[in-house]
């Protein structure tokens, strides 16, 4: 069947205030959301599976902090290695939209005071204790994105049928990644 949920709000509203703090628009139509246990990694890659290319990922972190990687248009490009802790978002957008980036390593023991928290019984909430527990030695990533361009609707683009646009410059340049931390540019 072809059937989809619609997009939680909150979740929306997030990536939308998020993104429009460093001067992007996004609707949000998608999330991918990554479980990193301590000893977890993703090797270098692309984000490149939505109809267009056009729109940032909103990725936010929380958790264990952890090593993000972010490269150029080619495995050529070497890297840049940026700390990513409970709380930071990574706003991949322009050029760096379609530069690749990983995550080599999951740093143990960097749980933030929230966690602690959580799981110091204080909390009423036995679900919000089980995530913190989950939270102590593990990393949880969500990436929020806007799959079809905005002149478009979800249900009537086809991928076979439907162009993939991508902005900004192809060449094989070092786009870093703009972050968002503690509402900071």
């Amino acid at each position: 069947k072809n059937e989809k949920s619609d997009f939680p709000d909150e979740l929306a509203k997030l990536a939308s205030t998020l993104a429009a703090k460093v001067g992007y628009q996004v609707k949000s139509e998608a999330a991918i959301v990554n479980f990193y246990p301590f000893d977890a990694s993703m090797g270098g890659h692309v984000d490149d599976a939505e109809l267009t290319l056009s729109y940032p990922i909103v990725s936010v972190s929380l958790g264990c902090s952890a090593v993000f990687l972010i490269g150029g248009k080619t495995k050529d490009i070497e890297p840049t290695a940026i700390l990513v802790r409970s709380g930071d978002v990574v706003i991949m957008g322009g050029e760096s939209r379609t530069c690749y980036h990983g995550v080599p390593r999951i740093i143990k023991d960097t749980c933030p005071k929230l966690v602690e928290y959580l799981t110091s019984n204080q909390s009423q909430d036995p679900h919000a204790s089980l995530l913190a527990k989950y939270l102590q030695s593990s990393r949880i990533n969500m990436n929020i994105r806007q799959v079809v361009d905005a002149n478009d609707n979800f249900d009537s683009a086809g991928k076979e049928a439907y162009p993939r646009s991508v902005s900004g410059d192809a060449g094989n340049k070092r786009a870093p990644a703009e972050s968002v931390v503690d509402g900071e540019r």
